[in-house]
C-alpha cells in the first residue's frame, strides 16, 4: 500500500446495506478475542451492539493477551475453540500464524472489501484499521515537548518511564533512540548479530530507569491515565482515548511506526459463516468512520476517510503531518525473527 492511498483525503464512499439473517440465526452468538479495555468498549458501540440489533446474534467479547499467537497455536492444536475469531491482530502475527496453517480462509467478499489495498489483505486476513506506535507523556509533569525516542533516554527530562514487555516494539524503539533512521535501516542492521547486540546494549542504558514494563495495551493507557508513568511509547489510539478524556496527555510522532491490525479466524472454528458475516457488515464505511474517528486510528479502507470531519481528521494516524513522520513496520521481518527476539529479550529482563 503507498503513502497516496493512506494520506486522508475527500473521496467518495460505497455504502452497502446489511445483508438480511434469517431467524434461524438470531438465537445465535460468536466469541471475539480482542483487546480489552477502551478497544472493548469502542467495538460494542460501533461494530458488536450493533450487529447484534440488526441480525440478533450476539458478539461476545474476550480480553485476549497482547501477542495472542500461542493462544490461537493452542487452540487450533487442541481443538478447544475459546474464540470464533480473532480482532486487532497484527500484521507479523498474522504472517507467522498463516505459514504455519492455524488460521481458515474467512472468505469475506464485496465492495468494502475490495476497497482495501491488496497488499495489506490477503485470504487469511481482514484489516481494519492503521494504528501507530508512538511515544506518549504526560504534560503535567514534562513541560518540554518531546520530538524524538531518544528523549526516553534522555536524564535531563524528568518523570517516571515505561516500556513494553515486548521485543519488538522496544527493539524499533531503542534502535531508533539510538539514531537508527526507521524503516528499512532498523531492518539492515538488525540483519547482523552486531546489530542485536547494538540494541540490547542501548536498552541496558534504560534499564534501570523503567518501573513498569507493560504488556497488554490497555495497561500502558491505565498507566498514563492514573499518572504512575509519564513518558511511554504505545498506540496513538490508547493515547487519544485519554487526550479526548480532557487527560494532560500528548502524543510525539516523530519516529513512530504504524502497523496494521485486523481480524483473523483460528482453524477449525465452527462459526466461519457468522464471522465472516459479521466482518462484512463492519467493513461498511460510515461505520468504519464513525469507530476510526472515535479512536484517531487511521482506516485499512481509503475510500472511508471521507466519511470523517475535517476536525477529526488531524488526530488520525494517516493525517499527513502526522503520518510522514512514522515508518512502516516489517511484518515479514518480525513473523522470522519475533520468537527468538522476545527469547533474549526475556533473558535480558531476567538478568
Amino acid at each position: 500500500m503507498n503513502r497516496r492511498n493512506l494520506l486522508v483525503g475527500t473521496t467518495s464512499a460505497l455504502i452497502v446495506a446489511p445483508a438480511v439473517w434469517t431467524s434461524a440465526r438470531a438465537s445465535q452468538k460468536i466469541t471475539i478475542a480482542d483487546a480489552g479495555g477502551a478497544v472493548t468498549e469502542r467495538n460494542k458501540q460501533f461494530y458488536y451492539d450493533p450487529f447484534q440489533k440488526a441480525t440478533g446474534i450476539e458478539v461476545v467479547p474476550v480480553t485476549r493477551r497482547g501477542s495472542p499467537a500461542s493462544d490461537i497455536k493452542l487452540q487450533v492444536e487442541t481443538k478447544n475453540n475459546l474464540w470464533d475469531f480473532c480482532g486487532s491482530i497484527s500484521g507479523d502475527v498474522v504472517v507467522a500464524l498463516m505459514d504455519d496453517g492455524y488460521l481458515e480462509e474467512h472468505g469475506v467478499t464485496g465492495a468494502n472489501y475490495s476497497a482495501i489495498p491488496a497488499d495489506l489483505k490477503n485470504k487469511f486476513y481482514v484489516p481494519e484499521i492503521i494504528p501507530a506506535f508512538v511515544n506518549c507523556y504526560r504534560t503535567d509533569t514534562i513541560k518540554k515537548p518531546l520530538s524524538s525516542m531518544a528523549d526516553i533516554w534522555d536524564p535531563s527530562i524528568k518523570g517516571v518511564r515505561s516500556l513494553r514487555r515486548t521485543a519488538r516494539d522496544t527493539i524499533e524503539v531503542a534502535l531508533r533512540a539510538d539514531g537508527v533512521k526507521g524503516g528499512d535501516d532498523i531492518y539492515k542492521i538488525l540483519n547482523s548479530p552486531a546489530g542485536w547486540d547494538r540494541a540490547f546494549a542501548k536498552l541496558d542504558q534504560i534499564k534501570p530507569r523503567i518501573r513498569t514494563w507493560w504488556s497488554a495495551a490497555a495497561e500502558s493507557a491505565r498507566l498514563l491515565q492514573t499518572g504512575e508513568v509519564d513518558i511511554l511509547p504505545t498506540y496513538s489510539n490508547r493515547a487519544q482515548e485519554l487526550i479526548d478524556a480532557k487527560l494532560p496527555v500528548r502524543i510525539a510522532w516523530e519516529e513512530g511506526f504504524y502497523l496494521v491490525n485486523g481480524w483473523v479466524i483460528p482453524k477449525g472454528s465452527a462459526k466461519v459463516e457468522l464471522v465472516r458475516k459479521f466482518i462484512e457488515f463492519a467493513l461498511e464505511p460510515k461505520r468504519q468512520a464513525e469507530a476510526c474517528a472515535a479512536s484517531g486510528s487511521g482506516p485499512a479502507n481509503p475510500e472511508t476517510v471521507g466519511l470523517i470531519e475535517e476536525s477529526r481528521r488531524v488526530n488520525l494516524t494517516t493525517y499527513e503531518p502526522n503520518f510522514k513522520k512514522m515508518a512502516k513496520i516489517s511484518d515479514e521481518f518480525w513473523a522470522v525473527n519475533q520468537d527468538k527476539a522476545q527469547q533474549r529479550f526475556n533473558s535480558w529482563l531476567l538478568a
